[in-house]
């Protein structure tokens, strides 16, 4: 529509930003995030609200090794973070492209 974004939207959009190059940045160390396709992010990061946005963040500032362990639990030990949908599709994610049935050419679980 040509209007300009308000300053919410703009530091919204910086922190989404942000969100996202920490997760390229990750790249292909243990737990690591660099396997997710680009539209992880058009699909789910740029969609997401304030309060999903701070709970993402607080799951890309633990160390690799704790993202990878909340990953592979079921349920996740952490009620808020299995209630978040934004981490329950990049568990699915993780089990299709980053987790082992990448090695089988992936399969949704």
């Amino acid at each position: 529509d040509g209007a300009p974004m308000s300053e919410a939207s703009r530091r919204l959009k910086a922190r989404r930003d942000a969100c996202w190059e920490e997760i390229v940045s990750r790249g292909a160390h243990a737990g690591g995030l660099g396997w997710l396709p680009r539209s992880f992010y058009r699909d789910h990061v740029r969609l997401m609200d304030v309060h999903e946005l701070a709970l993402f963040e607080a799951v890309l500032a633990t160390d690799a090794a704790a993202l990878a362990e909340a990953l592979v639990q079921r349920p996740a030990r952490d009620a808020a973070l299995e209630a978040n949908h934004v981490f329950r599709t990049l568990r699915q994610y993780w089990r299709y492209w980053g987790g082992a049935g990448h090695a089988r050419g992936g399969e949704y679980r």
